[in-house]
C-alpha cells in the first residue's frame, strides 16, 4: 500500500522554486530553471512580466548556478484588456524581488515597441515572449523582436495551448512550428519552445521544412529537460551564499 501511494503522489524531486504562485506558468517552472543553467544564455529577455513568477526562476537559476547572464524583464505594469487592469502595487512588489538579482536583472518599464529599440540585433540568446495574446499582439512581438536574437537564440511563448478569449499564440505556433525546430509542453496552457539556430538565414518566422534531416534535432537537445506536469510546494528564497559569489564572480570577470 506504502509503495503504491508513492505512485499515486510522487515525490517532486526539482529545484526548489522561490516565486511560486500556482498558476498555469508553475507547471513550467522547474524547465525554466533547468533551461537556464543548461543552455546558459548570456542575455535573457521577457516581454510581460506581471508577478514574476517566470522571471524571477530564470534569475534564481542564474544565481544559484553561477550563470554569467544579463536578464531584463520588460512590462508597463499596468495589464491589458484580455488580463485585465491592475494598478502600482504589482509592479513595486516585482521592483523589490528584483533587488536581490540586481547585479544582473534589470526592469524596464516600457511597452514592447519601445523597448525593442534598446537592444542590438543578434544580441538576445533566450526570449520570453508572455505579453498580450491576440494574434496581431504576439505576432507583431515575435517579428519586431526576431531579428535581435543571437545565432543560437531560442524563443518560449506561453499559453500555446489557450484558444478562447481571442488568444492567438496557438495560431501564430502552428505557422512557425516546425519538424525539428520546435518543441511544444502541451500542459499548463501550453508552453512553445522556438530555435533561431534551426532556422535559415533571412526566414526568421518561417517553417525550416528541411529541419528533420538534421543530424541532432531541436527536440533531442530538449530531451533532457524535466517536463513534470503535476504542481510541487512553494520553496525557501534562494541562498544569500550563492549570490554573493555570483556577485564577485561578475566583477572578476569585469576587471
Amino acid at each position: 500500500m506504502q509503495h503504491y501511494a508513492k505512485l499515486l503522489f510522487p515525490a517532486y524531486t526539482g529545484p526548489r522554486i522561490a516565486r511560486y504562485f500556482g498558476g498555469p506558468w508553475s507547471m513550467h517552472l522547474p524547465f525554466a530553471y533547468d533551461l537556464m543553467r543548461e543552455f546558459m544564455p548570456s542575455s535573457f529577455v521577457e516581454l510581460g512580466v506581471y508577478k514574476g513568477e517566470s522571471y524571477f526562476t530564470f534569475c534564481q537559476s542564474a544565481a544559484e548556478n553561477g550563470v554569467d547572464v544579463l536578464c531584463y524583464g520588460i512590462d508597463t505594469w499596468q495589464g491589458d484588456p484580455q488580463t485585465g487592469f491592475y494598478g502600482p502595487a504589482i509592479g513595486h512588489d516585482v521592483a523589490t524581488h528584483n533587488t536581490q538579482y540586481a547585479t544582473f536583472s534589470q526592469l524596464i518599464t516600457a511597452t514592447f515597441e519601445d523597448a525593442v529599440k534598446d537592444f542590438a540585433d543578434g544580441s538576445i540568446d533566450l526570449l520570453h515572449i508572455d505579453g498580450a495574446h491576440r494574434y496581431a499582439d504576439v505576432k507583431g512581438d515575435f517579428e519586431s523582436w526576431c531579428t535581435k536574437l543571437s545565432q543560437r537564440g531560442i524563443v518560449l511563448f506561453h499559453d500555446v495551448m489557450v484558444r478562447d478569449r481571442e488568444f492567438g499564440v496557438s495560431r501564430l505556433w502552428t505557422e512557425i512550428a516546425g519538424v525539428g525546430q520546435s518543441f511544444l509542453f502541451p500542459f499548463g496552457h501550453g508552453l512553445g519552445v522556438w530555435s533561431a539556430s534551426v532556422t535559415r538565414k533571412g526566414d526568421c518566422g518561417q517553417k525550416d521544412n528541411n529541419s528533420g534531416k538534421r543530424k541532432r534535432s531541436f527536440n533531442t537537445q530538449l530531451s533532457h529537460f524535466r517536463t513534470p506536469q503535476r504542481s510541487f510546494k512553494q520553496s525557501p528564497t534562494t541562498s544569500p551564499s550563492s549570490s554573493t559569489m555570483l556577485r564577485k564572480e561578475i566583477r572578476r570577470r569585469k576587471s
